[in-house]
């Protein structure tokens, strides 16, 4: 009679360990972007490549503070009127393929890395809350509206003449995550 009660302790033991794994929430996916930059001008090639990371960067932060991609549209209006800077770390913008008339980057990111100065997590959420409410005034002149994430049908507008390629989670496409450890400052 005493095997089964060893046995059963022993089981709560191997187990405790493996449910308290399984239940540690995971980690934020880093996020790929593939885009192509028109190479007719080289001295600019590098400098619209950047302006186009920096911009993603800045329209998936929000993935630092939550996990959830739907509010995406929401913090895009939580970046109206404030002061929020955000420094990254560990992010690689490298070209893919250059030929005379367009250059192929590649940006990995894992914004679990960013650290945001002038937005927390529950200022985020609540504010999110209180604008699907309707408990938020709309924006009602143009200066006002809110900043628009950057889509493929859209980089004509943004001047900095972009086409993406693919975007999305490295390890949906199940290529290596590889980040190097380049530091930028984004303020907005």
């Amino acid at each position: 009679m005493a095997a089964p009660v060893l046995q059963w302790a022993t089981m709560k033991t191997i187990f405790k360990p493996l449910l308290f794994v399984l239940a540690w929430p995971a980690a934020a996916a880093p996020v790929q972007v593939v885009f192509e930059v028109p190479s007719d001008d080289p001295s600019f090639t590098q400098l619209k490549a950047d302006a186009f990371a920096n911009r993603t960067m800045r329209d998936k932060a929000y993935l630092a503070l939550t996990d959830e991609e739907s509010l995406a549209p929401c913090w895009m209006a939580y970046l109206n009127n404030r002061e929020v800077s955000i420094k990254t770390e560990g992010r690689e913008l490298a070209i893919r393929s250059k030929t005379t008339s367009v250059a192929t980057y590649e940006l990995t990111f894992d914004p679990s890395n960013f650290e945001i100065s002038g937005a927390t997590q529950s200022e985020f959420l609540d504010f999110c809350t209180r604008l699907e409410r309707g408990e938020l005034p709309k924006a009602t002149t143009q200066a006002e509206q809110p900043a628009e994430p950057i889509t493929a049908e859209d980089t004509a507008q943004t001047g900095i003449e972009v086409n993406i390629v693919w975007e999305g989670s490295p390890s949906e496409r199940g290529m290596p995550v590889q980040i190097t450890s380049e530091d930028t400052d984004i303020d907005y």
